[in-house]
This record gives C-alpha cells, sequence and structure tokens, in this order.
C-alpha cells in the first residue's frame, strides 16, 4: 500500500506544472478566452473551456472580457470557478463584513465577489451603501450585470439608484457620462413612469436636462443624440 501511495505522489508530482510554466499556460488560456470573447465566438465552447481549464483563467480579466459581451453564461460559469479563488474568498468576506459606516472602493480583484453578491447587495437593508463600490467598479462591472444579477424583488429601482450616480453630472464616471447606450437608457429611465414613481418629477427633469439642454453646463459632459433627445 506505501509504495502505492508512494507511485501515486510521483504522478501526480509529474502532472504538476513549475511555477514558470503554469504562468505562461494561465497567460496563453486567459489570452485564447478573451480574444475569443471580443470576437463574440464560440459562446458555448468558451464554457466548455471553463469546465475543463478555468484554473488556468485570469478570472478579474476574464470576467471583464465576459461582461463586455454580455454573456450571462460565461460569468455564472467564471463564478463557479472563483468559488476555489482564495482571493475571491477573501473579497467575500471582506464584503460581508463590511459595516455601515465604511466606504469602500472598488479593486479588480473583488469583481468576481461583487458579481457573485449583487442579489444581496442591493436587497440588505442594512450594512455598507452598495452604489458607491459599484459605481466605481465600472467598466469593469457592467451596467448589464447590476440590472440582470441584482434581486427581482427591488432590481428596478436598485438600478434606478445606480444609473442616477453612474452617469450623475457631478459625481458620474466620465466615461459613462460619454457611453451612448448608457445615455440614452438613462435618459429613456427618466421619461418612463415605471419603477421610477418615488423619484421626484422635477428632480427628473432637471437630470434630463443636464443632457439635453445646451444651455446647461452639464451637457458638454455627456453624449447627445439629438435625433434621439427630440423624441423623448
Amino acid at each position: 500500500i506505501e509504495r502505492e501511495k508512494r507511485n501515486l505522489r510521483e504522478v501526480i508530482e509529474e502532472m504538476e506544472l513549475d511555477a514558470e510554466t503554469r504562468i505562461e499556460t494561465c497567460r496563453l488560456a486567459t489570452f485564447y478566452f478573451t480574444r475569443k470573447c471580443a470576437l463574440r465566438k464560440g459562446e458555448e465552447h468558451l464554457a466548455t473551456l471553463i469546465d475543463t481549464h478555468g484554473s488556468y483563467l485570469d478570472l478579474h480579466q476574464c470576467l471583464v472580457a465576459a461582461g463586455k459581451v454580455h454573456s450571462k453564461l460565461l460569468i455564472e460559469k467564471l463564478l463557479q470557478v472563483a468559488k476555489n479563488d482564495s482571493r475571491h474568498r477573501e473579497s467575500m468576506k471582506h464584503l460581508k463584513n463590511a459595516d455601515e459606516n465604511k466606504l469602500i472602493f472598488y479593486e479588480p480583484q473583488m469583481l468576481s465577489a461583487l458579481l457573485e453578491m449583487l442579489s444581496s447587495l442591493s436587497t440588505s437593508s442594512g450594512g455598507f451603501n452598495p452604489t458607491t463600490l459599484l459605481v466605481s467598479a465600472y467598466p469593469d462591472l457592467q451596467p448589464w450585470c447590476v440590472k440582470e444579477m441584482s434581486s427581482v424583488e427591488n432590481a428596478n429601482s436598485f438600478y434606478f439608484k445606480y444609473m442616477s450616480s453612474l452617469v450623475h453630472h457631478e459625481e458620474g464616471n466620465d466615461a459613462a457620462r460619454r457611453d451612448r447606450e448608457l445615455v440614452k437608457e438613462w435618459c429613456l429611465m427618466l421619461s418612463s413612469q415605471e419603477d421610477t414613481e418615488n423619484a421626484d418629477e422635477d428632480w427628473k427633469r432637471e437630470c434630463f436636462l443636464h443632457i439635453a439642454s445646451r444651455d446647461d453646463e452639464s451637457s458638454i459632459l455627456y453624449h447627445r443624440d439629438l435625433h434621439f433627445l427630440m423624441d423623448t
């Protein structure tokens, strides 16, 4: 039996990659994954790659790539891999133990934890306010993730609050304010009566004018689609 254990140990040691080879393997596997994502090809193939070689992928880079192409399937697969990652577990612990008076800003290693905790973050009545953290995670954390992966019960109202911070004329994200689709979506949200019944109508009108009115100094901060704004 001892001899069999020794032989098995030797086989395992031979199968393990040395540090240098593992780093190169991770780099190549991650490059292949992100390249395929950018080309928007082979989602099922990439899902299989995660299942078979997920431990060799850089989680942050791959989650960012999957987010850019709006692939919920790949994000969910990567989050399964993340459960075995020590940095992911540490970030989960950090977020779960955060108190309401603590201001947390995004760091790249938090991305998998943020995605996994989106539902509980959006429904939590206690603990810290997650909006600032989620906004600071843009563009790594794409807005569609906040919208689609938040809890069902209050997803729309939570997303409205998130968007109001993300594209705010003073404290919002510059890149988000210049994103055509995001600005268009925000304008539609401001003009809609759905799920924003608690928002003051005068405030919503003011937010819209920050974008639409050339007399407003903030308008230069936004992508302005004149045809769309005239129809809104």
